[in-house]
């Protein structure tokens, strides 16, 4: 997508975006001022953050294979880690979120497709040190960098699958009773994300949480995450705009563009 139809696409967001005030399900409201809001229900992470800037200083370079959509703004196979940091990590404010999530359901089996250098899944693994956080990675040199990652952090609690998806997805689904959290951040196609959405839900309970990344990234991720909003199982969904969190529990009826208060001028 170029520039001018995201700029429009962030504009339209905007304007239609509720803060947790205007969500008319109380449960939901109530649950997105806790995540996003309630500042006493988050947890510092400053080692993880600490990481996070040596990998944006970081001049290494790497010969890097993408069997996913890859990136939109870098097309080169030889990245240094620095400008890969730059466009795959997740943000501070989103790592925080996603945290708190876990933290609030106490979700204890958990899976990121996409683990680039470890940032988020080290949030993820952080959030509930008596679970297990499921990653998958298709880059062996972005792997190697995410493994350095959780020594650095001494996290234990961490499992990393290698190779493409449609490899390593179905092999440790067949290994998991059941899934309580999902970050879904690798192969931004749309027959890819939905198929992998479908392997996903047939883990899922009524109390899992399923977090699509870059859903406004190309036409066919928004499209990726109109189906699911669409999904027959899909009982509620938040759409932050860099990402949208899917809910299946019917106490949180509603689909809702949500916007942190102190940003909503308008």
């Amino acid at each position: 997508m170029n520039f001018l139809s995201k700029l429009k696409d962030a504009g339209i967001f905007y304007r239609k975006a509720n803060t947790y005030k205007d969500v008319e399900n109380n449960d939901l409201a109530d649950l997105i001022y806790r995540i996003l809001e309630d500042k006493e229900h988050s947890c510092s992470f400053n080692n993880i953050e600490k990481v996070r800037k040596i990998l944006l200083k970081d001049e290494k370079v790497l010969n890097i294979i993408d069997p996913g959509a890859g990136s939109n703004k870098i097309k080169d196979h030889l990245r240094t880690v620095k400008s890969i940091a730059k466009t795959s990590l997740s943000s501070k404010w989103q790592c925080e979120l996603m945290s708190n999530i876990i933290k609030e359901f106490h979700c204890e089996t958990i899976l990121e497709l996409g683990t680039s250098f470890g940032v988020s899944a080290s949030y993820l693994a952080n959030a509930n040190r008596h679970g297990i956080v499921y990653t998958l990675e298709g880059s062996e040199p972005i792997a190697t960098i995410a493994m350095q990652t959780f020594a650095r952090l001494n996290i234990k609690n961490v499992r990393l699958l290698i190779g493409d998806f449609d490899v390593t997805l179905p092999t440790i689904l067949d290994n998991m009773d059941d899934i309580d959290f999902a970050f879904i951040d690798g192969n931004h196609r749309y027959e890819s994300t939905l198929k992998y959405f479908e392997m996903i839900l047939e883990k899922s309970h009524s109390t899992t949480i399923i977090i699509i990344d870059d859903i406004y990234w190309s036409q066919g991720m928004k499209n990726a995450w109109n189906s699911i909003k669409n999904h027959p199982k899909v009982t509620a969904t938040l759409d932050f705009y860099n990402f949208g969190i899917v809910f299946f529990n019917k106490k949180y009826a509603g689909n809702h563009t949500v916007i942190n208060s102190k940003y909503k001028i308008l």
